[in-house]
């Protein structure tokens, strides 16, 4: 570990402005949607109540965890909000370690570092390092957001702990899984692969009540904890265990491997490129795949349990006047409403999807592969137009996706099929709003490619309004910030077609003069 310092001083320098973006979400989401859920379950009746049914759903439990202290506002608070921004952080966490320790190695740039006096696990160990700050500085301010928006200490500590230890289990999962492939996008699939299989664990670990289930998903070990509820600690000992031998073998395997090379040779491709793949289109297609068939399967699974939870609503909403002063924020139908926030949150998601799809353009560039297509008769706004066409068309198929599998478990459930294309032209009529944030991304990487992280930015503040600002009333002004609050919240709600033909064209545009740019100024 030879110039650990200098490694840790070098992944910070490079990493902090995106981890200062991704902590003040997760804090700022914390803080807001627990005072969210402070007005609208009040204490006293309107908690028990809410606690007496939402304990008896199954699905409820499935999809969010353990319904622990839901007398609580912190309980409440955990189980609607603070195990999803887990999930983030776990997320969060996997990017971060995959991007600074395989992808630097694959892009040579850990080679460069490797030459001098530098040791062998030190860029790996300053990295988790770097992970566990992070994962510190989550776990406290979350808790902090917690005590402030109202909760009690105890119950807001022990969730800020199980959130920091997740965040930690994953890291040390992705630094094992960059051991094994050679390529980033294989140690993203095996880490993501880890994750959902984590997930669907927990999820029929608690529906089902099986502690062995809930014990084999380290998505389940800081469920354990309880926080609001009967804590227990010894989940925090089970993470550092799993942390510990995770990260033993990671550093094992990069002593005896390769340096650029995996434990797992890359599998030989064809001899033979196909005709489509020959294509500049094709190429493009084939370089996202794994990524949008990854957000497919995510998306269906998710919005399949969303969608069979749907039919509980009408139970909720008829005791707790909270859930019934959400879902009329949405539509005046507490079905409907229900659908439409939904809805509106896996369109989020698929923007997320899109983004970094025609991100990848600047990660092209920056890596030299762009170089190397351009260095023959490939003009530059066509390498650009393959990505842009690949994000609107997984935009479409994503959205598709989401409306189908919300409407078809809804419509199995309750018996009325025509629920499937319902909430399918409901998510597809959030399309606008996704074309307008990608027209802004080839913007930018057009005229400012060093401030694409703004788009981030704004699909967050976007969604943050978009969702808490029903149930919070918040004024027009403030409301009018979101890009989908000028999109239909669809279903059973009237169409305006203006601000959907704005957003559009404003999206066109914008990527047009993001194309001409691009075509014009020096790469990187």
């Amino acid at each position: 570990m030879t110039n650990l310092a200098v490694a840790l001083r070098l992944s910070i320098g490079t990493n902090w402005r995106g981890l200062a973006a991704a902590v003040l979400a997760v804090i700022a989401c914390m803080y807001l949607g627990t005072l969210g859920v402070d007005g609208l379950y009040p204490a006293g009746l309107e908690r028990m109540t809410y606690a007496s049914i939402a304990g008896r759903l199954t699905a409820q439990a499935a999809l969010q965890g353990p319904p622990d202290a839901l007398t609580t506002l912190g309980g409440i608070a955990v189980f609607e909000l603070g195990w999803y921004l887990t999930l983030a952080v776990a997320l969060v966490n996997i990017v971060v370690v995959v991007r600074n320790t395989r992808a630097q190695e694959a892009f040579g740039r850990l080679e460069l570092l490797r030459a001098g006096r530098f040791g062998v696990h030190a860029n790996s160990v300053a990295v988790l390092l770097m992970a566990a700050a992070t994962n510190t500085v989550l776990g406290a301010g979350a808790a902090a957001a917690l005590v402030l928006a109202g909760t009690g200490a105890s119950g807001a500590v022990a969730f800020g702990i199980a959130m920091g230890c997740t965040g930690m289990v994953f890291a040390a999962i992705a630094l094992f899984a960059a051991q094994i492939t050679a390529q980033p996008r294989g140690a993203y699939g095996i880490a993501y692969g880890v994750f959902g299989a984590a997930y669907l664990l927990r999820a029929m670990g608690d529906s089902a009540e099986s502690t062995a289930l809930r014990l084999a998903s380290p998505l389940g070990w800081a469920q354990q904890m309880h926080p609001f509820g009967s804590t227990q600690w010894w989940p925090v000992g089970l993470c550092a265990a799993g942390v510990a031998v995770l990260t033993g073998l990671a550093l094992r395997l990069e002593s005896v491997r390769d340096h650029d090379a995996g434990l797992s040779a890359p599998r030989p491709g064809a001899a033979t490129a196909g005709a489509f793949t020959r294509t500049p289109l094709g190429l493009t297609v084939r370089i996202h795949r794994g990524a949008l068939a990854g957000w497919a399967g995510a998306l269906l699974s998710l919005g399949a349990g969303f969608g069979a939870a749907g039919a509980d609503v009408t139970q909720i909403s008829a005791g707790t006047q909270g859930m019934l002063k959400l879902l009329t924020g949405f539509n005046v139908n507490v079905v409907d409403g229900f659908l439409a926030m939904v809805t509106l949150l896996f369109a989020m998601a698929t923007a997320g999807a899109a983004v970094s799809t025609v991100l990848r353009i600047r990660q092209e560039e920056v890596a030299g592969r762009a170089d190397l297509l351009l260095a023959g008769r490939l003009p530059r706004w066509r390498l650009a137009a393959t990505h842009i066409v690949t994000a609107v068309a997984a935009s479409v198929v994503l959205l598709g996706i989401i409306g189908c599998a919300i409407g078809s478990t809804h419509g199995v459930r309750t018996g009325d099929l025509a629920q499937a294309g319902r909430v399918g032209v409901a998510a597809l009529a959030q399309l606008p709003a996704i074309l307008f944030l990608l027209g802004c991304a080839v913007l930018l990487i057009g005229v400012r490619p060093a401030l694409t992280w703004l788009v981030w930015i704004l699909l967050a503040e976007s969604a943050v309004v978009s969702i808490l600002g029903p149930s919070m009333r918040l004024p027009t002004p403030i409301m009018n910030l979101s890009l989908f609050h000028h999109v239909p919240h669809l279903p059973g709600v009237a169409v305006n077609p203006v601000p959907l033909t704005v957003l559009s064209l404003a999206g066109i545009a914008a990527t047009g003069v993001g194309v001409f740019a691009f075509t014009r100024r020096d790469l990187a």
